[in-house]
């Protein structure tokens, strides 16, 4: 804090600053006047354009910053993983029929079935390749 008597002279001499700078407006010629106008103009115009870009982070700042955004935004991806990890389509592979797990089956059906897997395998992973 300042003792009252620099206080006084900051006043003083703000005044007599105040005092200047309305004199010196005074005495400038019109197209000096005409010149600070269009200047002043021109930086309100660029100060305003600038405010509109600060508005946008300003918000999205405040969105991501928002306590319902940190607790919904996981929540939503634990969801969204959730429902595309449940929808998997199931695998096509046909089961292997009791009868044929029997001993009494000739070798040529097991040759049959071996090839028949072999196919279908090859046909799963040439869809996976394909997506």
């Amino acid at each position: 804090m300042t003792s009252p008597s620099k206080e006084n002279q900051n006043d003083k001499t703000a005044k007599a600053l105040n005092q200047a700078l309305d004199a010196s407006v005074k005495n400038l010629s019109a197209s000096v006047v005409a010149d600070l106008e269009k200047a002043r103009n021109t930086a309100l115009m660029k100060s305003a354009v600038g405010s509109d870009k600060t508005s946008i982070f300003t918000l999205l700042n405040l969105i991501f910053n928002n306590m319902m955004f940190k607790v919904a935004a996981p929540i939503a991806a634990v969801i969204l993983i959730s429902l595309t990890t449940i929808n998997q389509p199931k695998s096509i592979v046909p089961e292997i029929p009791l009868a044929m797990m029997s001993d009494q089956v000739p070798t040529e059906d097991l040759m049959l079935l071996e090839e028949l897997e072999f196919i279908t395998w090859l046909a799963e992973n040439e869809q996976n390749a394909l997506l």
